[in-house]
């Protein structure tokens, strides 16, 4: 199974509840065999463990994206999320055809909101 979650950042070091559900899920998928890419923003941070064992790809905005769906741009205004991120969310599932996909944020919904229904 591939598995993408999609985050601000790599979840290193576990100083948060995120960061420790993150590194954990993602382990937990590897040592069972499952392919797992990690959607960042920043894949600044060093030292994380599970880094040539997991696929890392940083979110880039590129002209031509999905833009942001309407219903949900107020919101992305209040947490605020950049407009390209669900438009590159959904280009990564689009390139990487996910069997799942997860967010680990408080605007994870934002981010998955241009991906269509099957990951598509």
């Amino acid at each position: 199974m591939h598995t993408m979650l999609a985050m601000p950042t790599l979840p290193w070091p576990l100083h948060s509840g995120r960061a420790v559900n993150a590194h954990h899920l993602a382990h937990a998928l590897v040592e069972r065999g499952h392919c797992v890419t990690m959607l960042v923003k920043d894949a600044g941070a060093t030292g994380w463990p599970l880094r040539g064992r997991v696929a890392v790809r940083v979110l880039e905005s590129r002209p031509g994206q999905v833009a942001a769906p309407h219903r949900v741009r107020r919101w992305m205004r209040y947490f605020g999320t950049e407009a390209w991120l669900p438009g590159a969310v959904a280009a990564a599932c689009q390139e990487l055809r996910p069997d799942w996909i997860e967010g680990a944020s408080l605007d994870a919904p934002l981010w998955l909101s241009a991906v269509a229904p099957g990951g598509g």
